[in-house]
């Protein structure tokens, strides 16, 4: 299994920034129209955590599973989606979130002597 965790940050504009939740590096930046996809994502994973009269911000988890699947699950409400179900582009965009999360995490190791 492979997983990160993002943060979601509403910018100036209209923007969404997606960060590296340990560490605040920024893997993407979607301008305003877009990453369709993604905001509808974050729109029902959000909605879900105002239903239950939680805080909007926070990580989401990011997962490839053993078997394929990619997910995208909330900590906080439990609740979770498979992405691959919203079809091979869509779920590519999240794929490429976490290929960046994970390249992103490696040059910090290597900068750090730790992926020696």
């Amino acid at each position: 299994m492979s997983s990160t965790d993002l943060l979601f940050v509403d910018a100036p504009e209209g923007q969404i920034v997606v960060l590296l939740a340990a560490t605040g590096d920024e893997l993407a930046r979607y301008s305003a129209g877009e990453g369709s996809f993604l905001r509808g994502i974050l729109r029902s994973l959000v909605r879900e955590r105002r239903v239950r009269h939680l805080d909007s911000g926070g990580a989401f988890h990011l997962a490839l599973l053993d078997n394929g699947s990619l997910v995208i699950s909330d900590p906080e409400t439990g609740y979770w989606m498979a992405l691959e179900a919203f079809g091979v582009d869509n779920r590519r965009a999240f794929a490429e979130l976490l290929d960046r999360a994970h390249a992103s995490s490696r040059i910090a190791a290597s900068e750090t002597g730790m992926g020696s």
